[in-house]
Parts: structure tokens; C-alpha cells; sequence
């Protein structure tokens, strides 16, 4: 598949999310996610092995589940920290979303405000903007030609970009907890992604996508 350069891109825009990264390339932690009103777009629930990762809401609230507790954050709750290996997901709140006390939200406002996250982890060493970027990269070059070689070609290519990456999905939602279980079907899954990545050469980092500055980062 031919691969769009995005090496000089700092802002990615889908439909349900805008990610923003600084100038130059590598020069701060800090990639800032915008969702739109309405946005369905989530982080999916995940963990990561080698980072610790920090969100703070600029603007909006959200809907954040941190090894199983759930709450909604604003502005004014100051920025949060997901450890290493905590299962953790976030997206837009909306009005059903519960406030962490167990009583319903109402708030209808929230289904037409605008949410800004930045992230960062711990320590900085640039790969949460090549896992950005790669990740980006991907999904709109191969959703420019949509069909179901596409489809399965762009899950292969995600799952070898979280592998390379440390970003490990949740792929057994149903081990009640356990998480060994967890731990061991992700990384069955993503073992068996690599390898059929090797043999049609789907990688986690392109040079395609990734700012010179941050190639040996993501090596």
C-alpha cells in the first residue's frame, strides 16, 4: 500500500478526533486530543507496560475508568495518572454517564461541548507522538480505498503498531477481573499480529510517518 508522508504534519484530523502534536517534532510530552460534540471516539480500554501516562481536561468533561473505578473529570480536577499496567479508558461524558458516586448525570450541555485531553507519559522519550502519528497515519491512509482487504489489512497494521508501541488492548474483556488473563490473551494476540506483520510486512513505525527526530524513538 503506498503511504502518505506525514512527517510534517502536526495536527491530525478525523472525524471523531484531532490530535495535535508540537513544533518541532519531539519537543514537548504533550499531545492534545480534541473530540467534537457528539464524538463517539473512545481510547479504548488498555494499559501501558513501560510508561506512566497523565491526562488533563482543558476543556469539557470526561468519562475516565482507571482500573475499574470510573468518575467524570473537568478542568478542575487537575490532571490524573494511569500507572504501568493499569487498565484504563477514556472518552467524551455524556448525560447517561454516572458521576462516580453512583447517580446519573443529567447534564444535557455536555452532548454538545467540545472535549480537550492533553497526555503525557513518563518517561518522555517521544513515543507517544510516533504511536500518534503511525497511528493516524494508518487508519486515514487506508481508509481512503475502503474494502474488506483494507479492513483486515488496517487491523493487522494496529494491532503491530500497539505491539511495537506499548499500547496493549484489552482483547478478553470477560476475565472478570483477572487480570493474568487479560495479560496473556493481549499478548497471545499481538505475539501472533508480529508475526504475520514480519510476513507481509506491516511494521509499528514508517519513516513515511514519522519526523526524522523521532525515527530512533520508535526503534
Amino acid at each position: 500500500m503506498r503511504r502518505t508522508n506525514t512527517t510534517n504534519l502536526t495536527t491530525f484530523v478525523r472525524p471523531t478526533a484531532t490530535m495535535t502534536f508540537s513544533s518541532p517534532p519531539g519537543s514537548s510530552p504533550i499531545t492534545t486530543i480534541t473530540l467534537p460534540p457528539r464524538s463517539t471516539w473512545t481510547s479504548g480500554l488498555h494499559w501501558h507496560e513501560t510508561h506512566t501516562e497523565f491526562l488533563r481536561i482543558i476543556s469539557g468533561h470526561a468519562w475516565v475508568s482507571i482500573s475499574g473505578i470510573s468518575r467524570i473529570i473537568s478542568a478542575a480536577d487537575g490532571h490524573l495518572v494511569v500507572p504501568k499496567f493499569a487498565r484504563h479508558e477514556w472518552r467524551r461524558a455524556v448525560k447517561e454517564d454516572g458521576d462516580g458516586n453512583g447517580n446519573t448525570c443529567e447534564d444535557e450541555s455536555w452532548d454538545h461541548e467540545e472535549l480537550v485531553v492533553e497526555e503525557w507519559t513518563e518517561p518522555f522519550d517521544g513515543m507517544k507522538e510516533v504511536f500518534f502519528r503511525n497511528l493516524n497515519s494508518v487508519i486515514l491512509d487506508t481508509t481512503r480505498h475502503p474494502s474488506w482487504w483494507m479492513d483486515w489489512w488496517l487491523s493487522l497494521q494496529l494491532f503491530v503498531v500497539f505491539a511495537e508501541l506499548d499500547n496493549y488492548p484489552v482483547v478478553w474483556p470477560w476475565s472478570h477481573g483477572r487480570g493474568m488473563v487479560q495479560y496473556l490473551v493481549t499478548h497471545f494476540v499481538l505475539g501472533v499480529a508480529q508475526v504475520l506483520g514480519r510476513l507481509f510486512g506491516a511494521r509499528g513505525v514508517y519513516e513515511e510517518y514519522t519526523p526524522s527526530a523521532l525515527v530512533k524513538k520508535g526503534r
